[in-house]
């Protein structure tokens, strides 16, 4: 696999955005279309939640709270809840809640690194750990997922983290085989 190590970004593209595109260009094309790209529910949304945000949007207790990095009480409630699962103490402030995961991987790769550090993902991969690395300039080096066994080779791992590396990313369920860690 082919490292580059300089970015064109006038030619660079986040795969899920091109995927996107390829399936509005099918469905105005009359075909029949399944999205598994960027989470879009193909379902309409259901009347409950529909009824909350509009609830919440003509109620200036609710809507004038911003929280950024999460709604504070449900920090406090994580912090319990691994406590008392994985007897694990992770102050509430430690914890950052998303809408997704795309704004929290851009934001933390360019916090953690800049051009020259190395930032280690799975094989296979969700591209847009590519992608953040490569917008920060780091070099993406990769360690496997063995396919069949669903488990870490621990032999890449071992291979590929350098004391360049910066970021390793490990997920569980993995994205996108599903695999889960112990």
């Amino acid at each position: 696999m082919e490292l580059r190590t300089e970015i064109d970004f006038n030619n660079e593209r986040f795969l899920m955005f091109v995927m996107d595109e390829m399936a509005n260009s099918y469905e105005r094309e009359g075909k029949d279309v399944v999205r598994m790209t960027l989470g879009k529910s193909e379902l309409p949304q259901h009347k409950g939640i529909i009824s909350a945000i509009q609830d919440a949007a003509a109620d200036y207790a609710k809507y004038s709270l911003v929280y950024p990095g999460g709604l504070p009480s449900l920090k406090d409630e994580l912090s319990q809840y691994y406590k008392m699962r994985y007897s694990v103490n992770i102050k509430p402030e430690n914890f950052i809640i998303s809408t997704g995961t795309s704004t929290i991987f851009r934001n933390l790769f360019h916090l953690l690194t800049t051009k020259g550090d190395e930032v280690l993902i799975p094989m296979p991969y969700y591209s847009l750990y590519h992608f953040c690395a490569l917008l920060t300039g780091a070099t993406v080096r990769y360690y496997n997922i063995d396919t069949e066994t669903m488990r870490v080779d621990f032999d890449s791992f071992r291979e590929n983290f350098t004391d360049k590396t910066k970021i390793v990313v490990i997920n569980s369920p993995g994205n996108p085989l599903g695999n889960i860690l112990t």
